[in-house]
């Protein structure tokens, strides 16, 4: 049993050494104006399952910086896509001031097909440019039906679905046989 899980193992750090590997050969291995490297995302899962392999130790660790990691990609996705590389710490001097604030750094050159926005979500309002989906409803989440254009608290709908979605699966497994 202990052979299959070295395996298992030796198996998930291969496949996340070829994309380490391919990212850092790549011309532009910081993907631009992009959240993250993108072609380091597939790896996410294979390191989610490396954090089962954590001792009961590490545990807290691991579910503190998974809710960090959490909520800076759901600041990130809910602000703007695009980020552009002028900024030095993008979650400090970016994303969470216009989260929190809703105003929109002009200091930085924005890609030509993407004018900035206004508001505490959806900067990026030109996701889909044809009519009828350009301008603020380009981009938008169905929490702004409720509380309007650019609320932050548009979000609470995404929140809650999650919660809900965590609870129904811890539900579903605690009385699992471990192994």
């Amino acid at each position: 049993r202990r052979r299959v899980h070295r395996n298992e193992l030796l198996a998930i750090l291969a496949i996340v050494a070829v994309f380490l590997a391919f990212n850092l050969s790549f011309v532009d291995w910081h993907a631009g104006w992009s959240v993250g490297p993108r072609y380091i995302i597939p790896i996410i899962p294979f390191l989610g399952l490396l954090m089962l392999y954590a001792t009961s130790i590490m545990r807290p660790l691991w579910v503190l910086l998974g809710a960090i990691a959490f909520a800076n990609n759901l600041a990130a996705v809910a602000v703007n896509h695009l980020i552009s590389i002028d900024y030095k710490n993008p979650l400090a001097d970016y994303i969470y001031p216009v989260l929190l604030s809703g105003v929109v750094p002009r200091f930085v050159e924005w890609p030509p097909h993407v004018p900035p926005g206004s508001g505490h979500v959806a900067i990026n309002t030109e996701s889909v440019a044809v009519p009828p989906l350009a301008g603020p409803w380009g981009s938008f989440n169905l929490g702004e039906f409720v509380f309007g254009v650019g609320d932050p608290r548009s979000l609470l709908p995404i929140l809650f679905w999650l919660a809900l979605g965590s609870l129904f699966l811890y539900r579903q497994t605690r009385n699992l046989p471990s192994q």
